[in-house]
């Protein structure tokens, strides 16, 4: 089922103040984010307590917890949709959770491979050794999760609703930003790799804002995660989350490789992140998906010349 800018809008009922400030979208984020809390909760449970350190991310009952960490977080926002804004929650509905998610993982798959080959046929980027193939098993999972908690709460929160508020260009701006200063705290990180994160931000809400759902963005993350790290052994901005399948020697000019912090910093995988981005965005207008800032919006109820 198609989803429009229109199908996300609360639908409750604004007839008293309470109402009033409860569904002030600042006021939602906030609300938003306590819904989320069993999974942050179950999350730090699991990874940080329950399986030992030095096998947290590399273990089965650790990909089973990742499933189900995912379960629940679906679960804790359609509990905040129904609760909070009185509707359906179009953006995380099972259909075309397969058929957004595999385009998106493949494109980013295809992006990252290329990033890589050009880097190795400059001769900076050569295999040193290999793991077991049972750490693609594990990757893929982790780098699934953490995907998808960060476009949960980046693009189906954060932008969608501030995009109530400053319209969609000036709330992906905001959002990329914000995406871009999290990244700060990783140890190789720098003013330019915020930027650079920032700006490959818009492939990210490019997706999210074409499809109004969270799949196409979240298969475009996991899949830049998982082969970029998880395949390849590339930092994932400056973080080594996993062993990797490829252990590899870089060397070379951080514009090409990355450096430290991965090709998020590479001006290919920036280049290639940012067009694809565009085109998303473009698509996105072609469907009048792009919403403006809230004070001359009309009210989507309200008929012309009303």
């Amino acid at each position: 089922m198609p989803v429009s800018p229109q199908n996300l809008i609360s639908r409750a009922d604004n007839s008293n103040r309470l109402q009033r400030i409860l569904q002030f979208p600042l006021i939602r984020i906030v609300v938003a984010m306590v819904f989320l809390g069993p999974s942050v909760i179950v999350f730090n449970l699991v990874f940080g307590r329950l399986i030992e350190t030095e096998v947290r991310w590399t273990s089965w009952p650790g990909d089973l917890a990742a499933i189900f960490v995912v379960g629940l977080t679906i679960w804790g926002y359609r509990l905040y949709s129904r609760l909070v804004e009185r509707r359906p929650a179009f953006e995380v509905q099972s259909s075309g959770c397969v058929v957004e998610t595999a385009p998106g993982f493949s494109l980013s798959s295809v992006f990252v491979i290329v990033t890589i080959l050009a880097i190795a046929l400059i001769g900076s980027y050569r295999v040193s050794s290999t793991n077991p193939a049972s750490t693609l098993v594990h990757g893929f999972f982790i780098f699934g999760l953490l995907a998808f908690l960060e476009e949960i709460i980046f693009r189906v929160i954060l932008l969608r609703l501030l995009e109530e508020i400053v319209g969609t260009w000036a709330a992906i701006v905001c959002v990329g930003a914000i995406f871009g200063a999290v990244h700060l705290v990783h140890d190789d990180a720098t003013g330019l790799s915020a930027v650079a994160i920032a700006v490959q931000d818009l492939i990210l809400s490019g997706a999210f804002v074409l499809t109004r759902k969270v799949w196409l963005s979240w298969g475009i993350h996991w899949g830049w995660n998982f082969v970029q790290d998880g395949v390849f052994g590339m930092p994932n901005s400056s973080v080594t989350v996993l062993p990797s399948l490829i252990v590899p020697e870089i060397a070379g000019p951080t514009w090409l490789t990355g450096g430290g912090f991965g090709i998020e910093m590479s001006l290919i995988g920036v280049t290639l992140n940012v067009l694809a981005g565009v085109v998303l965005m473009k698509l996105a207008m072609d469907r009048r998906h792009v919403l403006g800032p809230f004070w001359p919006r009309r009210h989507p109820a309200q008929k012309p010349g009303s």
